[in-house]
């Protein structure tokens, strides 16, 4: 596969393709019927579904009692088909920096993934590209962090980037804009509309697609430098997270 090797490709998303089709069926988690909540306020949408604050129609001990629910999108979005990205989703398992998977809705025209309710304390880290920046995220006037910070964040990436890649699933959407972060810079990964699961293709295809996808965590920590405060850019970690973006893996 050419793709593969391009040398500058950083997100890659081939999900729903002939060449990754897979029968895996996750059962991670619970199967449950729409009727099991009851839907309130939209907190965001994007291509491939409308995520929703919720709660139970009835009591739930084994769940929280506060819950976001991603309803899908129809047979296919931009994104691909929406069954691709719940298998996704669900292959990733847990991991304290992702959001939280707690059960699904499959039935007949209707597909949904129930999470974790992402606290009020955690906002977007940043920003989508604009058509001037193409590719690179962006920020709000003004806004800083600390190198301490950055460097916590690149920490938890690091670690979202090797769990996702230890179950064979590639984010695909590797960005500032798709992290979400609190006043302690934790984070919270989400946005798996252009996640793929790779088990099916060769060893040599997997390392391919972890390359790629390390090279937009490399662009993900080279962003976060561009707002790092001025007094620390001549720090000691800012020299080890810059040598990070130009080194090779």
């Amino acid at each position: 596969m050419q793709l593969l090797s391009l040398p500058k490709l950083a997100w890659f998303a081939f999900s729903g393709n002939p060449f990754s089709q897979s029968t895996v069926n996750i059962d991670s988690v619970p199967s449950l019927p729409a009727s099991s909540y009851t839907l309130h306020n939209v907190l965001g949408q994007g291509a491939s579904g409308v995520i929703s604050r919720a709660t139970w129609t009835n009591e739930q001990t084994a769940f929280p009692e506060e819950i976001a629910v991603k309803v899908f999108k129809g047979a296919v979005t931009s994104d691909g088909y929406p069954e691709d990205e719940l298998q996704a989703c669900l292959k990733t398992s847990n991991h304290k920096n992702l959001v939280r998977s707690l059960a699904q809705v499959n039935e007949n025209g209707y597909l949904a993934l129930i999470m974790n309710l992402i606290p009020e304390n955690f906002i977007n880290l940043g920003q989508p590209p604009s058509f001037k920046t193409c590719t690179r995220d962006t920020f709000p006037a003004e806004f800083t962090l600390r190198i301490e910070q950055i460097a916590k964040i690149v920490t938890q990436m690091e670690d979202v980037f090797q769990h996702l890649h230890s179950n064979q699933v590639c984010h695909g959407d590797l960005y500032a804009h798709n992290t979400l972060v609190d006043e302690n810079a934790g984070i919270i990964v989400g946005d798996f509309g252009a996640a793929t699961m790779y088990h099916m293709l060769s060893n040599e295809q997997q390392q391919q697609v972890r390359n790629i996808e390390y090279r937009a965590f490399k662009h993900f920590i080279d962003d976060l430098l561009t707002v790092c405060c001025e007094q620390d850019k001549n720090s000691t970690q800012f020299k080890v997270l810059a040598e990070k973006v130009t080194g090779t893996k």
